[in-house]
């Protein structure tokens, strides 16, 4: 079954929830794991950026195809700053973890 628009902002929502979930953890408010949540901060902010262009797409664009150009921008943002290339690299692993579970999801029948 192909994931429709309503289900992958489910989907999006469900792991920004888990990602302010862990966040407030003791492991993530321990000062020696700043970078690991800084990842997540990055990681949430793809999530809820793939939200909101969810909502900014055409009626036919598939939810695939806005994961998968969301990826593609990242990639290549990632590789235009040395100061933001981080940031954009988090960002793109974060669309292609979302981009497997589409195809997990489509292909899970």
């Amino acid at each position: 079954m192909v994931i429709d628009k309503v289900e992958l902002v489910c989907l999006l929502t469900t792991l920004i929830e888990e990602i302010e979930h862990d966040l407030k953890s003791e492991y993530f408010t321990d000062p020696k794991h700043i970078s690991e949540r800084k990842y997540l901060g990055f990681e949430q902010w793809a999530y809820e950026r793939l939200i909101e262009e969810v909502g900014d797409s055409f009626p036919e664009t598939s939810a695939f195809e806005i994961v998968e150009n969301f990826c593609k921008r990242m990639n290549g943002f990632s590789c235009v700053n040395k100061k933001t290339s981080y940031m954009f690299s988090s960002a793109y692993d974060a669309g292609m973890n979302v981009y497997d579970l589409v195809i997990q999801s489509t292909f899970a029948d």
